[in-house]
């Protein structure tokens, strides 16, 4: 196992005891702003790869389409540690398997946004917004996967003093580089 996913496992366990946590994405635009916004993310691997759920009619899955470079940062306020994960994203969709698997496994007021008309679009009033679809429905086609593959991982633990900041780079191994607060 990568010397950072147990830690980072850990933080946030200890942070949510949950196994799906909030992270912030962020992404660029075609004029290259950055975007910025919070997420699921549903898991994370031994290997480091990171899966999240989204919408392929997103402006999310839009800039990712032109810019696969993406950014996860956790910030753990109770722990008082934050993780900055520079990845690369992949897109899966189509017939993949994975997909049906997290379909099936998430929740199913999750699973009806994804039968709601395209986000962030203008708000008519007569649009129908289900609440909940039946488990055996399969993925509707805008239901796609990100697979984050990690090559830079920070780590910022705030609690002693000084503070502590490593850095792992992936080259052909995973290297660590302990780096000033």
């Amino acid at each position: 196992m990568i010397e950072w996913v147990p830690i980072l496992r850990e933080s946030l366990m200890r942070e949510s005891g949950d196994a799906d946590s909030v992270a912030a994405l962020a992404t660029v635009d075609f004029q290259n702003h950055p975007h910025v916004r919070h997420i699921i993310v549903r898991r994370l691997e031994s290997d480091g790869t990171i899966w999240i759920t989204s919408d392929s009619r997103s402006q999310k899955m839009i800039q990712i389409r032109h810019n696969r470079h993406v950014e996860l940062s956790f910030w753990l306020p109770a722990a008082k540690e934050q993780f900055r994960i520079a990845a690369t994203a992949l897109i899966i969709g189509g017939q993949d398997g994975p997909r049906y698997w997290f379909w099936q496994n998430v929740p199913d007021k999750t699973r009806a946004t994804f039968l709601w008309p395209t986000p962030g679009q203008p708000l008519e009033s007569k649009l129908y917004f289900p609440s909940s679809t039946d488990m055996v429905t399969a993925p509707p086609e805008n239901f796609q996967l990100l697979h984050l593959t990690p090559h830079q991982v920070e780590h910022l633990d705030l609690n002693p003093h000084p503070h502590n900041r490593r850095r792992w780079k992936l080259s052909t191994d995973w290297t660590i580089e302990e780096l000033n607060p």
